[in-house]
């Protein structure tokens, strides 16, 4: 079993489909921690993770997740980026101020007085 842990942000808002196990939420999340190129994961939940993606998710979120990648090999035989199911997934906190917060803050941090 390959597992996944990494901290990354979300590069689109989640996308909710039906599959015969019942409703998935997929999501894309980026990571560049570990070198200058992107890595790009794609994430499926199910059941309460599932839920939980949709109320408090969208494009942006820092999120913190653990998956279980399921890789695989494409019709010529090249193996391919994996994609994962989700085990565990938690929302990253941006210090307690918001970008709208921060950036208002450089204004005033700006004013002559």
């Amino acid at each position: 079993m390959n597992i996944l842990t990494t901290l990354g942000n979300l590069v689109a808002d989640p996308e909710e489909a039906q599959t015969n196990g019942g409703p998935v939420t997929r999501i894309r999340v980026a990571d560049d921690a570990y070198s200058r190129d992107v890595m790009y994961w794609k994430l499926s939940a199910f059941e309460e993770r599932h839920r939980r993606l949709l109320s408090k998710a969208k494009k942006g979120s820092s999120v913190l997740v653990t998956a279980e990648l399921k890789p695989y090999k494409d019709d010529e035989g090249k193996w391919r980026q994996p994609s994962g199911v989700i085990q565990s997934i938690q929302f990253a906190s941006s210090g307690g101020k918001g970008k709208q917060q921060q950036q208002q803050q450089q204004q005033d941090d700006n004013l002559p007085f």
